[in-house]
């Protein structure tokens, strides 16, 4: 009898070491470039609870723009499984080149909003990116410092706005924060939407044929604009040298009365112990009917090459099905699904000034538009500008060149 317990145990130990194997052997690990906050590695930490076999390696794009991070990885055969991409000229292509595995029928593009899913839609119906979220940008502003300064009216024209920040510049507040990482997302679309896209209807067919005049006044005065805050004291002093991580935390520190930033970030900057708004921002003059931007957030895209295929899909499906609620709760961006599985969690600040944008007409984003090698260019033109080495005239001349010969090339 207990020989026969003792070949029963053996037994079962050697099927236990089979199984563990076996267990070993499904185990994968997907790699992961879609974005790296607190959100973020909790979503993918709770995709791994729910599926033990899988483990998750999140990486953040290092010092390139999404574009130039997914063309070498591609040239290298080293795309990550699973990455961030972009609604744009550069997408489409990326899809045609055969890098991208086209989405059209996973349970991830049947859950996004069609409205939404479009951008990320090839002519031929191949789908290349589902959107994180519905993007637009707006102004944040702290309560308190904009009483303190006895601002009584939340400022709707750039008059106004620059009124509102000489108030506070005299009661020795600063005004506004420039973050570099944001500036196409915020000064750029908008005095563009404002300055530019009523009086050029066809703009994005245009800039796609190389034919959009960049040298025109509207572009110019997206950097006159915010050079004028920057020499005339009305932003913070470090201007040359924040990015956006700088900027929130400069902001949730009560250092600056505005930021120009993100729907997406609005869990952050509004659940800090600033007493937080948001208003729609104040770029247009007096007399210009209102423009808005309202947009597909960055997409998640899936390497057409992946040798964990199944497992960056199962990933993508999950991530836009069951587990989009954990995310959306924690970033309090504007979902891009149809059907939420868990409960919405809006801040009712949010849903009034999304109420005013989609009040008004609509207009892309500045990566959704611009030839993709420009998009690290504009970043350094505002650099010289604010430096005083380029005029903004200068500066939009430089553009224009640019987007040409990206177009030619």
């Amino acid at each position: 009898m207990r020989r026969r317990a003792i070949l029963v145990a053996a037994v079962a130990l050697a099927g236990g070491l089979i199984w563990a194997q076996q267990l070993a052997a499904q185990r994968v690990t997907v790699t992961v470039s879609l974005g790296a906050s607190e959100v973020h590695d909790g979503w993918y930490r709770l995709y791994e609870e729910q599926h033990p076999n899988v483990k998750i390696e999140s990486f953040v794009v290092p010092g390139a723009s999404m574009e130039d991070f997914l063309r070498a990885r591609a040239a290298a055969g080293t795309l990550p499984d699973l990455f961030a991409i972009n609604s744009n000229a550069f997408g489409h292509k990326f899809m045609a080149d055969g890098f991208a595995a086209d989405l059209a029928d996973t349970a991830a593009a049947a859950n996004t909003l069609p409205g939404l899913r479009e951008p990320f839609t090839t002519p031929a119906g191949q789908v290349y990116g589902i959107p994180v979220g519905t993007a637009t940008t707006w102004m944040y502003y702290n309560r308190d410092l904009i009483a303190e300064a006895g601002i009584a009216a939340i400022p709707t024209t750039w008059d106004e706005f620059i009124a509102a920040l000489e108030k506070l510049k005299s009661n020795r507040i600063a005004g506004t924060i420039i973050d570099k990482d944001g500036f196409g997302n915020t000064w750029f679309s908008y005095i563009f939407a404002q300055k530019v896209v009523p009086g050029e209807p066809d703009f994005v067919a245009k800039i796609e044929r190389g034919e959009f005049d960049f040298t025109q006044a509207g572009v110019a005065d997206i950097f006159t604009k915010v050079k004028y805050l920057t020499d005339n004291g009305l932003a913070h002093k470090a201007f040359l040298s924040t990015n956006n991580a700088q900027a929130s935390s400069l902001f949730l520190q009560g250092r600056a009365a505005t930021y120009f930033a993100g729907s997406w970030q609005a869990s952050q900057l509004l659940d800090g112990d600033v007493d937080a708004g948001i208003f729609f921002p104040a770029v247009k003059d007096v007399g210009e009917a209102t423009m808005g931007v309202l947009v597909p957030e960055t997409g998640a895209g899936i390497n057409a090459a992946s040798e964990n295929l199944d497992a960056a899909l199962a990933l993508l499906d999950w991530m836009f099905g069951e587990g989009y609620a954990f995310y959306q709760n924690g970033m309090g961006n504007i979902p891009s699904v149809v059907e939420v599985m868990g409960e919405v969690k809006l801040d009712p600040r949010v849903i009034r000034v999304l109420d005013e944008v989609k009040g008004y007409p609509q207009t892309r984003l500045w990566f959704q538009y611009l030839p993709s090698e420009t998009l690290p260019l504009v970043n350094k033109l505002l650099d010289e500008v604010l430096l005083g080495d380029l005029t903004p005239q200068e500066a939009a001349q430089e553009l224009h060149n640019a987007a040409r010969d990206a177009v030619m090339q």
